[in-house]
């Protein structure tokens, strides 16, 4: 485990400051004001719902993982790494969300909603414990993950390859004029997931 003291010592020594609280800001206003901004133009619409869900999800996940890259307290880094866990979780699933409605024109069934929520309420739960982190590394501050990070994994694969599915299927069936916008709204979905497994 690690003590405080060094913890506060790698941070201030080891990493750019500045250079983290304005790519993490810059993110976090890009997110939050396209998803503002497509919610607002229709408020009616599954689509934009779903986009500001994400963009919410994804702005406060950033946010943490600012407090975690410069937080001086192991403490706050312990406290704050399950929130990690259960938001990764919720982008999967609003990604998972927003597929749908964008390549079908409707939402999820109620189905399909109780298996993921099945699939994802488990991990949920048990992200606070020390299934999920064990503790800080002495050498770099990093956490020590427990044998929920490959419940995390298979989670997001799952989800990932069931967009892909629902891409591929709804391509398929789609008019001419809407596949190119399939193909390249899959491949910013996949890419945006890839980059958090």
């Amino acid at each position: 485990m690690l003590n405080n003291e060094s913890c506060f010592n790698l941070v201030q020594s080891s990493y750019p400051l500045g250079l983290i609280f304005y790519s993490h800001v810059t993110a976090v206003v890009s997110s939050l004001v396209l998803g503002f901004f497509v919610f607002f133009k229709d408020r009616s619409s599954a689509i934009g719902r779903n986009l500001l869900a994400l963009s919410l999800t994804f702005a406060v996940w950033i946010l943490c993982s600012y407090i975690d890259w410069t937080s001086s307290n192991t403490l706050n880094i312990m406290f704050i790494w399950p929130f990690f866990g259960i938001l990764t979780i919720l982008l999967f699933i609003f990604s998972l969300q927003l597929a749908y409605v964008f390549i079908n024109k409707k939402s999820l069934n109620f189905v399909s909603k109780l298996v993921y929520g099945f699939l994802a309420l488990p991990i949920i739960i048990l992200t606070p414990t020390n299934l999920n982190l064990v503790g800080l590394t002495d050498v770099d501050c990093n956490a020590m993950e427990g044998k929920m990070f490959t419940n995390f994994f298979i989670f997001g694969l799952f989800i990932s390859l069931w967009i892909l599915v629902i891409a591929i299927r709804g391509y398929r069936a789609a008019e001419e004029s809407f596949k190119k916008q399939i193909i390249l709204f899959g491949f910013g979905i996949e890419f945006f997931l890839i980059s958090f497994l």
